[in-house]
């Protein structure tokens, strides 16, 4: 499976934009991109719609959102000291939205701790 920088890259370079053009169409340091690509950094959601808009490539949100669910696994393996531990969350887009309107209210709630408590989604975080 690809990394989310090198979809954002094969996607960059697809359009034909070198890393400076995209960092300057989307007013961001040409370094940032490259991290992105180099799979140092996660961007946020607004650089990633951004990216979408300029790139064209809806399979960026979905690659962003396996991204950090993968991010959130590793976090809570190393959190939980198990690396044999294999976490599988089960956040669609839908979750995700739902998870960032729950953010609104309660600015401790993490998916760190949706996944601790054993959910298997927001939605059934929600009911509890």
């Amino acid at each position: 499976m690809k990394r989310f920088g090198q979809i954002i890259r094969e996607a960059r370079q697809a359009k034909g934009l070198k890393v400076y053009e995209l960092a300057e169409r989307i007013s961001v340091n040409p370094v940032y991109i490259t991290q992105i690509e180099k799979h140092n950094k996660l961007p946020s959601p607004a650089v990633i719609r951004s990216i979408v808009y300029i790139l064209g490539d809806n399979n960026i949100s979905h690659a962003y959102i396996l991204e950090k669910k993968y991010k959130l696994e590793q976090s809570v393996k190393k959190s939980l000291h198990d690396t044999t531990l294999d976490v599988k969350l089960e956040l669609t887009e839908e979750d995700m939205k739902r998870f960032t309107e729950l953010k609104k209210h309660d600015k401790t709630l993490t998916l760190k701790k949706v996944y601790i408590k054993g959910l298997k989604t927001i939605k059934d975080f929600e009911e509890h």
